[in-house]
């Protein structure tokens, strides 16, 4: 229990707060004589005697002008009403952790598929040649293939023209076999599509 009886007291800012014995309250009232000096203890006057009045009735209990009054009111010190409020920073700090999880499965799932190939396009599917000219173009593909692969020289030239074979700078046959034998040592394993 406490030693300070129940009833308005300077909040230190210029206003009056209530005191309920145990807890200061969220009651407050402008203070009667304006803003007294919050360093100064309030004076407080006796109220005078009435007939009315009880002799157990003391200053701390009388009321002056509607105001109970306590004798020795704490003064120059301000107990807050309400709890202080929580920051609320935590909420921002959640959100940034969901985000940076997002982007870390995303990017974990994303890359691998991005490295392998996910949106890989698949060969076109073999058209047919419609005419003359593109079924000769298609055979000659194959034949220049095959001249590669089987080192056939007479097949290559047949079906390469000489500035063809200069700019790839094979001239003879004996710089073809060389090539040829090359290319079948690095490329064994592809398709002409």
């Amino acid at each position: 229990m406490s030693a300070i009886a129940p009833g308005w007291y300077d909040d230190g800012h210029g206003a009056l707060r209530w005191w309920d014995g145990q807890q200061w309250t969220e009651h407050v009232q402008p203070h009667p004589q304006g803003m007294p000096d919050p360093w100064q203890r309030p004076r407080t006057t006796p109220a005078p005697e009435t007939s009315s009045q009880s002799p157990e009735a003391t200053g701390d209990t009388a009321a002056s002008d509607g105001v109970p009054v306590a004798q020795d009111a704490p003064s120059g010190i301000f107990v807050a009403a309400t709890a202080p409020q929580r920051s609320r920073t935590w909420i921002i700090w959640v959100i940034v952790g969901v985000a940076m999880l997002v982007a870390v499965v995303l990017a974990a799932v994303l890359i691998p598929l991005a490295i392998l190939g996910f949106g890989r396009v698949s060969a076109p599917a073999a058209v047919e040649p419609t005419n003359d000219d593109e079924r000769g173009a298609v055979e000659a593909v194959y034949q220049f293939d095959e001249a590669w692969q089987t080192a056939d020289c007479d097949l290559f030239l047949g079906v390469t023209t000489e500035r063809l074979r200069e700019i790839v700078q094979i001239k003879d046959c004996a710089t073809f076999a060389g090539q040829s034998e090359a290319f079948t040592e690095w490329y064994s394993d592809y398709e002409i599509v």
